[in-house]
């Protein structure tokens, strides 16, 4: 890749979504950004110049996925999905990440919560269901939460779901996704809001560890949480967990939506920016544009950020 850069395939280059912060080279003009995981008083800090792009910089589409309707996942049917019984946890939170993600200060904010949830006789009120990962690490996990004095029995595996399927089982069993500290979800995220699973996340520093809250600011997701410090996401998560054992119900929300909500739910995904990749698309058209007349009357390296509305 370096060298088809410094051969200057084209006049001008433009890094899209392949590495969530800089290239850290001056032979890349420009890295699509937003103002969420690039605030422009961090701009310095990339060696090349930014496109911020409104909402979010990232494009993601669920046209393969119809509209929500009556017709929901069967509850029962999507617990045993991941191997629950009808007695398991009454509330599930979401840590659906590849094992790099999982730092010990997230983690003990899990545990932390499934402490809380711990009924007196070592049952798990609440769980972390942290989907397909391979054996050994499942067995690293069990180890640290009971290290932390939580039950083996409250972190949930399952088999890879099927593609199919695995958005609509998302949404009828997790309560609140999790987001990880240092390393966001970016694709994961972004199906937990489509799923309409409310998603917690704690931005940090670095483009990578802001992903989320541009992907919920994109989302217009007003159940979704952007916390300012580990109190506040532990917390988070915990209200959401108590909204879920307030309302006594075996699965997600999603599962008990009447028409009219399922209605309004459908048009807000539909209308978000988030989810509408065409207008993603024109935006960078623009950008792309406007970058190869700053080029051409220039002919040196680019000076100037670019900002689309």
């Amino acid at each position: 890749a370096p060298a088809a850069l410094r051969a200057r395939p084209a006049p001008v280059q433009m890094h899209v979504l392949g590495y969530p912060g800089s290239v850290g080279t001056a032979l890349v003009d420009y890295t699509i950004a937003d103002v969420t995981t690039v605030p422009p008083e961090l701009a310095h800090t990339f060696d090349e110049r930014l496109v911020f792009l409104p909402g979010s910089f990232f494009p993601t589409s669920y046209a393969q996925h119809s509209p929500r309707t009556a017709a929901r996942p069967n509850c029962a049917e999507a617990r045993r999905a991941i191997l629950l019984e009808h007695q398991g946890p009454r509330a599930i939170i979401c840590a659906l990440h590849k094992p790099f993600k999982f730092t010990a200060p997230m983690w003990d904010v899990l545990m932390n919560v499934l402490r809380r949830f711990t009924g007196e006789n070592g049952q798990c009120v609440a769980a972390v269901y942290v989907g397909a990962l391979p054996a050994a690490v499942v067995q690293q996990l069990q180890r640290a939460a009971e290290r932390a004095g939580v039950s083996a029995a409250c972190l949930l595996t399952s088999d890879i779901l099927p593609t199919e399927t695995h958005l609509d089982i998302k949404s009828a069993i997790c309560d609140v996704y999790a987001d990880t500290f240092d390393y966001n979800g970016h694709s994961s995220t972004a199906d937990a809001l489509w799923a309409n699973v409310p998603v917690v996340t704690l931005p940090g520093r670095f483009f990578a560890s802001r992903v989320s809250a541009s992907l919920i600011l994109g989302a217009q997701c007003p159940s979704s949480v952007i916390a300012n410090s580990v109190q506040e996401y532990e917390v988070a998560i915990r209200l959401k967990v108590e909204e879920k054992l307030q309302h006594g119900m075996l699965c997600s929300r999603n599962v008990h939506m009447a028409q009219p909500e399922l209605e309004i739910l459908n048009a807000r995904l539909r209308n978000a920016p988030l989810f509408r990749p065409r207008r993603w698309a024109e935006r960078v058209r623009v950008a792309m544009r406007l970058a190869a007349e700053l080029k051409a009357a220039a002919a040196t390296a680019p000076r100037y950020h670019i900002i689309v509305a």
